[in-house]
């Protein structure tokens, strides 16, 4: 019988999938969880363990993501960012983007790419930022390298696609589905 994942971990994977979730019930119930979990883990331990300033970046994040300004500012002025794992950065920076906050998603971005341009976590939020940002070369960037990061992952490339659907450029979609089918 395997473990259950430890509360950090369970967190970001919540956090994770709750950018990708459609259904607002499933993201109500995520969010709650994941809050849980994580201020669970502050209190057990002080501040200065890195765990625990993963969660209060991730805390930090949820709260932006939830509409809530003033105490996911007060949580990311508490947290020491360089002490946070890039992958979660990315996570935060997802969470503050969606939420409107594109200053400190920036910010928290740009951190993350310093620290890991080649891992996945940062190179999907980079991406998925970048679409909505509406920089179309960037993106296709972003997503070459991700697909060659996860090449079994359809993700980059359906993101690839929906860039060339965008720009009316039906023979460069054909030609990423030929590259996928390599």
């Amino acid at each position: 019988k395997a473990a259950p994942p430890q509360p950090l971990a369970a967190a970001e994977d919540l956090a994770s999938r709750l950018i990708v979730e459609t259904d607002a019930k499933q993201r109500a119930e995520m969010v709650q969880k994941a809050e849980q979990l994580l201020r669970d883990l502050a209190q057990r331990n002080n501040g200065s363990v890195p765990e625990v300033q993963n969660a209060y970046l991730l805390l930090a994040g949820l709260q932006s993501w939830r509409g809530r300004q003033q105490p996911a500012a007060a949580l990311l002025a508490m947290t020491l960012v360089s002490k946070c794992t890039a992958d979660n950065q990315a996570r935060a920076a997802l969470l503050f983007f969606s939420s409107g906050d594109v200053a400190t998603a920036g910010q928290l971005l740009s951190a993350a790419q310093r620290r890991a341009p080649r891992a996945v976590a940062i190179q999907r939020a980079s991406a998925m930022i970048a679409y909505d940002l509406g920089h179309d070369e960037e993106t296709l960037q972003w997503c070459r390298q991700w697909a060659e990061q996860e090449p079994s992952n359809f993700e980059p490339w359906r993101l690839t696609l929906q860039v060339y659907e965008d720009r009316g450029h039906a023979h460069l979609a054909v030609d990423a589905c030929r590259e996928l089918l390599r």
